[in-house]
This record gives C-alpha cells, sequence and structure tokens, in this order.
C-alpha cells in the first residue's frame, strides 16, 4: 500500500523539473550556468543561448527524450516552452513578432523603432546604431554581427525592419 500512495502523489504532484534544469552545471568543457532561462512572462521558458558543448547539447537531448516520453505516455510535460520554441520544435517559421511572447519589452522598442523608421526618419539616424548586438555575459558575451561587417552598415529608416528581424532571429533562434 506504501508503493500506491507513493505514485499516486507523484500524479497529483509531479515534480518540477524546470528548477533542477535551471541550475548551475559543471562539465568537462567547464561550468555552464543554466540551460534554460525565463525572458519574459513569468513560468514560460527558453534555451538560454551559448556555447554549444557537447555536454549542453546532451542535456538537450535529456530533455527532448523526456517530452518524447511525455507524449508517448500521454502525460503532461512539467516545463512550459515560450512561443518561438514550440514553433521551433513544430517546424514552423519564426517571425520577429514571436519576439512580443519571448521579450515582450525588448518586441515593444524594436515595434517603436519600426514606427519611428516610419514617420519619423531622422530618429533612426540619430541613435547610430548598426548590425551588431553586444551580447551580455550570461549569453556568451561579445559582439555579434547580424549580416556580414555589420558594424559598418549603419541602422537607416530603409532597413530598420530588416534590423529588427535579424534582431529578434538572432535571440529565437
Amino acid at each position: 500500500s506504501s508503493s500506491s500512495s507513493s505514485s499516486s502523489s507523484f500524479a497529483t504532484n509531479p515534480p518540477d523539473i524546470g528548477d533542477s534544469l535551471t541550475t548551475r552545471f559543471a562539465s568537462s568543457d567547464g561550468p555552464i550556468d543554466s540551460l534554460l532561462h525565463c525572458p519574459g512572462k513569468p513560468g514560460f521558458l527558453c534555451p538560454v543561448p551559448g556555447k554549444w558543448t557537447n555536454f549542453r547539447l546532451a542535456w538537450f537531448r535529456t530533455i527532448g527524450r523526456l517530452m518524447g516520453l511525455s507524449v508517448m505516455h500521454n502525460d503532461i510535460f512539467p516545463i512550459t516552452f515560450t512561443r518561438p520554441v514550440l514553433k521551433f520544435i513544430l517546424g514552423r517559421k519564426i517571425a520577429w513578432h514571436d519576439l512580443a511572447f519571448f521579450d515582450p519589452d525588448l518586441f515593444e522598442n524594436l515595434r517603436k523603432a519600426v514606427v519611428a523608421g516610419a514617420t519619423t526618419p531622422s530618429t533612426i539616424e540619430s541613435w547610430t546604431l548598426c548590425f551588431t548586438i553586444d551580447l551580455p555575459e550570461w549569453m556568451g558575451g561579445g559582439n555579434i554581427d547580424l549580416i556580414p561587417d555589420g558594424g559598418s552598415v549603419p541602422v537607416t529608416a530603409a532597413n530598420v525592419r530588416k534590423y529588427a528581424e535579424l534582431y529578434a532571429q538572432h535571440l529565437m533562434v
């Protein structure tokens, strides 16, 4: 009877494996911060961009296998992913407006830049943006070119939409 009480407890209160997947890991490739993070709406997770090591890939493969087992056994998977992650898994096209479900604040800022490019082009040129992204340390750090030699290509009213699309695509995919 003790085994039936423990299995019914698991069915009603499954363990939250999301917490264990977002803790610090260490491997032969060096320490790895969290595998998943919550970029926008609380409770919705996505992979943390970073160095793709064999250790990280093995952990993501394990998460994929757990998802497959959940589907196969018609069970609930205890991690809720962001919309862009689900679209990626389903093989659907991820558009720049999906950034609203990934990071609503960043989406709103990029949307305002696109609108400003259409209404007041001089505003965009005064920002002195170029086609690069400065990544924070938790995302691996460094400077990423969105297009070849992006540091020398200024963002203008004519290409601000392309900048927003490439920026969002880089962060989500």
